[in-house]
């Protein structure tokens, strides 16, 4: 764990490696996003218009997990840490997410706006370039999580069990020192695997608007499966699985009826 990455001025600016990492991720999505639009050929009026709408859609995702962290807390008994962070500001001692953001619900959050605000697009060449920008996004947002679950693992949160197996590494929690499954670089390695993965599949294939939702069900699966590892804080009802594993199969459910929906309906 390695939170600060360095300090200015006596510690009156400090940068931390999760900030950083975020940074990182999102203009390695950007980076990529600009490659294949243009490597595939989407038309100009397409991408400004995607372009905008990412930025956007990057804010609402960072409140929908800020929100979906809150609901969280708040079935788990700990209250409402928006309330307290709107306490804390409007009382000058300014604004921190206090409780936490979780991918998922980021994940979600942003989907949905970005679809909505799509379909609400009156230009038909941008709307019957969305198969296209779906492909696209895949890789975008592997590229982009990957890095900050690198973050997170510099960051101290989510992380995995105590373990003896070989699988594991050294890593703080409250100061004290176990070997524990290093989940965050696992998910890491996932994305990153699948990112290349999901380039090869890009320009192998003429049919357009699946990756996202093999992206969607890959990512999904395999989100469900470690958190059977994890030992951090996550939130929730206590139903026997974690709000991350209920959204994993309602992320499932949801890639498939969009795939039926694209075969029967929007080709």
């Amino acid at each position: 764990m390695h939170r600060v990455l360095f300090s200015l001025f006596d510690g009156k600016i400090t940068v931390y490696t999760y900030s950083v990492c975020i940074v990182i991720g999102l203009l390695a999505g950007a980076l990529v996003f600009r490659w294949l639009c243009k490597r595939l050929k989407m038309s100009d009026t397409s991408y400004d218009f995607y372009s905008f709408l990412a930025i956007f859609t990057v804010v609402v995702g960072f409140v929908a997990a800020y929100v979906f962290q809150d609901v969280y807390n708040v079935l788990a008994g700990r209250g409402s840490n928006i309330v307290k962070d709107m306490q804390a500001l409007f009382a000058g001692e300014g604004f921190r997410m206090s409780g936490g953001i979780t991918f998922m619900g980021g994940l979600l959050g942003g989907a949905v706006f970005f679809i909505i605000c799509t379909l609400c697009c009156k230009d038909k060449k941008v709307r019957s370039e969305f198969p296209l920008l779906a492909d696209i996004a895949a890789p975008v947002i592997l590229v982009a999580h990957g890095f900050g679950r690198i973050g997170c693992f510099f960051g101290g949160c989510c992380y995995g069990k105590v373990t003896n197996s070989v699988f594991g590494i050294n890593y703080p929690v409250n100061d004290v020192w176990q070997p524990r499954f290093p989940t965050q670089l696992y998910e890491a390695a996932f994305c990153f695997i699948a990112f290349g993965l999901m380039l090869l599949l890009i320009f192998k294939t003429d049919k357009r608007g699946f990756l996202i939702a093999i992206y969607a069900a890959s990512y999904s699966v395999f989100r469900f499966l470690v958190e059977f590892l994890r030992d951090d804080y996550r939130g929730g009802a206590d139903i026997g699985i974690s709000p991350s594993q209920v959204q994993s199969i309602v992320l499932i459910l949801v890639a498939a009826a969009y795939v039926c929906l694209k075969i029967f309906w929007w080709d």
